[in-house]
């Protein structure tokens, strides 16, 4: 077997990651273990799954970017609790509020240059991202999927350069002013399909350099 493919936990791992995190419920405020800092069966059975889901998750048996409907599949419970379960999960684990780019998309194939689609579809990313936004006064409008944004190109450009800061653009700016020709040539030979869902990370740094609506034209979503 490839040492690239990573061997799966054995129970052991399991039933010790799940015990250290119901450990760490009981013991959270405490720094001896002789005494638990809650009482004994206070903690709520919603309290308890948590708990064994980070266990899960820090075991490795779960992946927190799968999807929901697979994960679904393996903890045998609907995609509803899923979402739950992991928003819970990035709230309790959560030690700074950046937003991690890898999980905003743009929808070029229904962006034009009057909207701006973004698609968020981890709950946890796209809560934080209203939140930060709201903050400015930019309200992007929730589609009937609730994972879909949509904002005009000046919000977008406004709340982008907000929410992940002016140094940290300047520097994607200046990185993609070099390339920006051979990535819109790039991006408008793709496909309408290949240009649904395309990551933030790709097209971002191209809209710095040229602007949203030119950036848009060029890749033929006007």
């Amino acid at each position: 077997m490839s040492d690239d493919i990573e061997s799966e936990p054995t129970r052991e791992e399991v039933v010790h990651a799940i015990g250290e995190a119901i450990v760490a419920r009981y013991f959270a405020d405490s720094d001896s273990v002789s005494s638990l800092s809650v009482p004994l069966g206070s903690l709520s059975k919603t309290q308890l799954d948590s708990a064994i889901f980070s266990g899960l998750v820090n075991s490795g048996v779960v992946d927190v970017d799968a999807a929901p409907f697979d994960l679904a599949l393996k903890l045998r419970i609907t995609p509803g609790r899923v979402k739950s379960a992991l928003f819970a999960y990035n709230l309790g684990v959560e030690t700074s509020t950046k937003l991690d780019v890898s999980r905003v998309r743009i929808d070029l194939s229904d962006s034009n240059t009057e909207r701006v689609v973004m698609i968020v579809g981890d709950q946890f990313t796209r809560e934080l991202l209203l939140s930060k936004l709201n903050t400015i006064q930019v309200y992007p409008r929730r589609g009937l999927e609730s994972a879909r944004l949509t904002l005009t190109p000046e919000d977008f450009m406004r709340g982008m350069r907000f929410v992940y800061g002016e140094q940290e653009v300047a520097v994607l700016e200046a990185e993609y002013k070099e390339s920006s020709k051979e990535r819109l040539a790039s991006m408008k030979k793709q496909s309408r399909s290949e240009r649904r869902g395309s990551y933030l990370t790709e097209v971002f740094g191209v809209f710095l350099a040229t602007g949203v609506q030119a950036a848009l034209k060029a890749v033929g979503a006007a």
